[in-house]
């Protein structure tokens, strides 16, 4: 019986690598994005910031 659990668990944890693999190349370069974007926004927000002090 634990062969007949342990097959289907295979197969699973193949799917999910499979899966997986394709996933982590997508968001490794979403994580750069949104670590550009962070860096970009910061001093545009404190740029804005600064504009409103003066008005």
């Amino acid at each position: 019986p634990l062969t007949l659990v342990s097959e289907p668990l295979m197969l699973v944890t193949e799917l999910l690598r499979l899966v997986s693999e394709p996933l982590t190349l997508v968001s490794e370069p979403l994580m750069l994005v949104t670590e550009l974007l962070r860096l970009v926004s910061e001093p545009l927000i404190e740029i804005c910031e600064v504009d409103t002090d003066e008005s």
